[in-house]
């Protein structure tokens, strides 16, 4: 960061144009710092990850009749040739002494191709749906997205624009829990979260989740739409925090 003397200068410009950044030789000494979109205090990060399979966050938001979208990617792709599964997120309810889970998860064969799949009718009965095909890349960022269908009460996931039809629920989306971020079973901590939201038919944002760190260091997601912190659901699993942005 260009000083002069001990006061950070934030600001440069050369007549009326700001200048972004400043080199000194092939030496960066200056570069404007983007406002931050959340309050004082915290920290934005590029993404989170779970540090155990336990880890969860409770997005504070019913699934309703809303569409969702997450932007994740995988830090390393793991030898073998077996399919592996990571849950995204689900939402549940108990009926009737039954439970009633929609969970999308992603899947993939570790040397083959990734599908993204599926919502669950029921937490013990449930079919899977094999769907688009994307070489998984380490690092490289996909975007899910579960899109709900009033005509069927089913759903599909998209993975980058290319869709794939999944089954429909035992019972209306409608009456589900709240939305739990976090993909459980031992794979969890290959996914990285960059973003998280939930949407209504109109297009406005009902949960609009930033990766950040609170003031007192908790690492967890900045709700813009409604202006909360969401931390992990439990202190004992907590999540881990990507570079600053």
């Amino acid at each position: 960061m260009l000083k002069l003397g001990e006061t950070g200068v934030s600001a440069l410009y050369l007549g009326d144009a700001k200048i972004k950044k400043v080199y000194l030789g092939s030496e960066l000494v200056f570069e404007e710092k983007k406002p931050s979109r959340l309050p004082a205090g915290y920290t934005e990060v590029e993404y989170i990850y779970p540090a155990d399979y336990r880890a969860t966050l409770n997005t504070g938001q019913t699934l309703g009749t809303y569409n969702v979208e997450t932007v994740i990617a995988y830090s390393s792709i793991p030898g073998g040739t077996s399919v592996e599964k990571y849950k995204i997120f689900e939402a549940r309810r108990v009926a009737s002494s039954r439970y009633y889970v929609v969970q999308v998860f992603a899947y993939y064969a570790k040397v083959a191709n990734l599908s993204i799949a599926n919502a669950n009718t029921s937490f013990s009965d449930y079919s899977n749906s094999v769907g688009p095909k994307v070489k998984p890349v380490a690092g490289q960022r996909y975007t899910v997205k579960y899109i709900y269908s009033s005509s069927t009460g089913g759903a599909k996931v998209d993975v980058d624009g290319t869709s794939s039809s999944i089954a429909s629920y035992s019972t209306a989306p409608s009456s589900a829990g709240t939305v739990i971020l976090g993909p459980g079973g031992s794979k969890a901590t290959y996914i990285r979260y960059y973003s998280f939201r939930i949407v209504s038919s109109s297009g406005n944002y009902m949960v609009d989740l930033v990766p950040c760190i609170d003031p007192s260091g908790i690492v967890g997601m900045y709700d813009l739409r409604n202006n909360i912190f969401k931390g992990p659901v439990s202190a004992s699993y907590k999540w881990l925090a990507g570079p600053a942005v």
